[in-house]
């Protein structure tokens, strides 16, 4: 991989194949560093040399990891995490089917999602602003770490030990709703959660 320049074989008027020489590929930062087990996590990957067309990510060496990107600049692709074992994987980049391949070692971190149990309190007003504690098992340090609220409402969590994450929950209109523990915003296992009520605000004028 040198440089950007095509050329073609002809012997007596026939043309064999066409070869291309392309910029030498790096990657020198991968955007999350971590997400789920079960894939889905959307990636940035920055660096140099990329170009539209056949460019892939390899989430470890392996050929099923290997997934198309989305090339938005020179510096700049995105490609989606596929689902793999939980562990650590190497985010390389190809431009012709891995024949190539950058070997920058970037790392990638694959997590299981943790159990959450229970939540103290287990109710709030609604107007929100009540930090709850969740507690539970399997909570991984990061700072990716969410709560979810409902089906469809996260907010950032804080990671204070393995079987501990404290939230500050979001305004929500009365009445009961599940809260659930998250180590990626990415996971995609919409278990049933925790009951947490949200009480009616009575105006006192």
């Amino acid at each position: 991989l040198l440089s950007k320049q095509a050329f073609s074989l002809r012997d007596e008027g026939m043309e064999y194949g066409v070869f291309e020489y392309s910029l030498p590929m790096r990657v020198h930062l991968v955007h999350p560093s971590i997400g789920s087990v079960q894939g889905g996590t959307m990636v940035e990957v920055h660096g140099s040399g990329y170009a539209a067309g056949q460019t892939a990510c390899l989430f470890g060496m392996s050929g099923a990891g290997a997934v198309r990107a989305e090339v938005a600049s020179s510096s700049l692709l995105s490609c989606m995490a596929p689902a793999a074992a939980e562990g650590d994987v190497a985010v390389e980049v190809t431009a012709n089917g891995g024949v190539d391949v950058t070997q920058d070692g970037r790392v990638f971190r694959y997590v299981a999602d943790g159990v959450t149990e229970r939540v103290e309190p287990s109710f709030g007003p609604e107007a929100g602003g009540t930090v709850v504690t969740v507690v539970g098992h399997g909570f991984v340090s990061s700072r990716h770490v969410v709560c979810r609220v409902g089906s469809s409402g996260m907010v950032q969590g804080t990671w204070r030990t393995s079987s501990m994450v404290t939230c500050v929950m979001p305004a929500h209109r009365p009445g009961n709703t599940t809260l659930e523990m998250h180590n990626t915003p990415s996971d995609r296992d919409k278990r049933a959660g925790v009951k947490y009520l949200y009480r009616l605000m009575l105006d006192s004028s």
